[in-house]
């Protein structure tokens, strides 16, 4: 005699089961959850990242099923450590893309090592107390070092002018 499946087994029939690594967008190494991503982010690869509001659970949905246990798994996804977001294990590129476009990850340490990175330029963190992750200037080319020096005596010049003007 068969047996009829239990509520929820009918539920979830049909649904796979995911289940959502915290990996790292920068290097792809695999963590334990997403506050131990975002600290291996900045610990590593020197950029700050925002987690999740505390006490938001991930929000259901009928076309997926999402697991703890691996072993539980039909399919392996990347997930995201600042929200939920998430895509299949073998592109870590579109997580890549996700995370520097939706969460604009900050340069706060220059000595950490990131050669991984893309090449897309990310922005500095002002040590200035008045900085504010909305009111930041958009996105550009990194400054030569060599233009530096140029661009401080041209301020000089323009400082000693209107110093001059305003006397």
């Amino acid at each position: 005699m068969k047996t009829s499946p239990n509520a929820s087994n009918v539920k979830n029939l049909g649904r796979p089961k995911i289940y959502l690594q915290h990996t790292c967008y920068i290097c792809g190494n695999a963590m334990s959850g997403g506050t131990q991503t975002i600290k291996h982010i900045k610990a590593v690869h020197g950029y700050e990242i925002p987690s999740r509001a505390v006490g938001h659970k991930r929000p259901q949905d009928n076309d997926q099923e999402y697991v703890r246990d691996m072993s539980n798994a039909d399919v392996l996804h990347y997930a995201c450590p600042s929200c939920w977001f998430h895509c299949p294990e073998d592109d870590l590129e579109a997580l890549n893309e996700h995370t520097r476009d939706e969460h604009d990850p900050v340069k706060v340490d220059i000595t950490k090592d990131d050669d991984l990175v893309s090449t897309r330029p990310t922005r500095m963190r002002s040590n200035s107390a008045s900085s504010n992750r909305s009111n930041s200037l958009p996105r550009s080319a990194p400054i030569d070092q060599s233009d530096v020096h140029q661009i401080n005596q041209k301020l000089d010049e323009l400082i000693k002018l209107f110093s001059k003007f305003y006397k």
